[in-house]
C-alpha cells in the first residue's frame, strides 16, 4: 500500500481515480478546496492550492498526483505555476513519484493557449529529478463527463443544432481506462520520465460524435455543420456569455485534430475500450 496525495479530485476524472486508488488499497489524501465535494471514504484537508503549504502535505507521501485542469482562460495559474509549485514541493518532501496530467496536443506551437499552458506544465513537471510521468489524453468520456450532457442538453431545446468545427477529428477514451493507467503506472518504475498519449479505438469528427450521442439518447435532430468562418464568429459570440459554452481559445484548439499518432502504450499490457454513451 502506498500513501498518496491527489490534487484534483473533485473533477470528473478525479472521483474516478480516487474509487480505483482506493479499490487497489492504497492510503489516499486529498486537497481541495471544496472538500466536501470529494468521494465518500477519502481523507480531504481543505487547502487553496496555490497558496497552501505544499510540502508540508507531502511529506510522508510516497506519490503526489496532479490532475487539476481548466477548460477555459486564464490559464496560467492552474496549468502552469501550480505544476512549478507541485514539483518543487515534491523535491523539498521527497516524494519519490510524481503524475501528472496534461492534454493530446500540448505543444509550444499549439494553436490555442490551453495546449501552450499544458506543455508549459508539462516543463515544469518534468525538472522533477525523481519519478515523474504525464498523461495526455484525448477528450474523456464516462459517467459524469461534461461533453455528452452539454451536447444532449442543447439538443433538447433544439430540433436543429449548429456544429461548429464539425469535422474536427477526436479519438475519445474513456474515464475507467484513464484512472486505470493512472494507477498502473505507480506499479511500473518503467513509466518513469515517460508521457503516454492516452486514446480509444475509435477516431470520430466532432459531428459524427454528436450524431452518437443524438442517437444514444433516441433523439431526431438535425446537426448542421458550420463552415469555419461561421464557427470563428459563433465561437467569437459564445464566449462573451456567462459560463460560456464555448470561447475562441476552444475553437483554436479544435483546429489540430485530437487523435494520438502512436497506438496504446504497450507498457500497460491491455487495450482501451471503445467508448460506451449513456441512454
Amino acid at each position: 500500500m502506498s500513501r498518496i496525495v491527489l490534487l484534483g479530485s473533485t473533477g470528473f476524472v478525479g472521483k474516478h481515480l480516487c474509487r480505483e486508488l482506493a479499490r487497489r488499497g492504497h492510503s489516499l489524501q486529498v486537497l481541495a478546496r471544496n472538500p466536501e465535494k470529494t468521494p465518500q471514504g477519502v481523507e480531504a484537508v481543505r487547502a487553496d492550492l496555490l497558496s497552501a503549504d505544499l510540502e508540508r502535505h507531502f511529506e510522508g507521501a510516497d506519490a503526489v498526483i496532479n490532475l487539476v485542469g481548466v477548460l477555459h482562460a486564464p490559464f496560467d495559474e492552474l496549468h502552469v505555476k501550480l505544476p512549478e509549485r507541485i514539483a518543487q514541493a515534491c523535491e523539498k518532501a521527497q516524494v519519490h513519484r510524481l503524475l501528472h496530467m496534461s492534454a493530446l496536443g500540448a505543444s509550444p506551437e499549439g494553436p490555442s493557449e490551453y495546449l501552450k499552458s499544458k506543455f508549459s506544465g508539462e516543463q515544469a513537471i518534468g525538472a522533477f529529478s525523481r519519478c515523474h510521468t504525464i498523461f495526455r489524453p484525448s477528450i474523456i468520456l464516462g459517467e459524469g463527463d461534461h461533453f455528452v450532457p452539454l451536447f444532449s442538453g442543447l439538443m433538447k431545446l433544439t430540433p436543429i443544432l449548429p456544429v461548429a468545427c464539425p469535422d474536427s477529428k477526436l479519438q475519445p477514451v474513456m474515464v475507467s481506462d484513464v484512472a486505470r493507467a493512472f494507477a498502473d503506472s505507480l506499479e511500473m518504475e518503467s513509466a518513469c520520465g515517460k508521457t503516454f498519449c492516452l486514446c480509444g479505438p475509435e477516431i470520430h469528427s466532432l459531428i459524427g460524435l454528436a450524431r452518437k450521442i443524438a442517437d444514444s439518447k433516441g433523439m431526431k435532430r438535425i446537426l448542421l455543420p458550420l463552415p469555419d468562418s461561421i464557427s470563428r464568429i459563433q465561437a467569437r459570440i459564445l464566449e462573451l456569455t456567462p459560463g460560456p459554452l464555448m470561447t475562441f481559445d476552444n475553437y483554436l484548439s479544435l483546429q489540430k485534430d485530437n487523435v494520438c499518432e502512436e497506438p496504446f502504450p504497450e507498457e500497460f499490457n491491455w487495450k482501451p475500450a471503445a467508448i460506451t454513451l449513456p441512454s
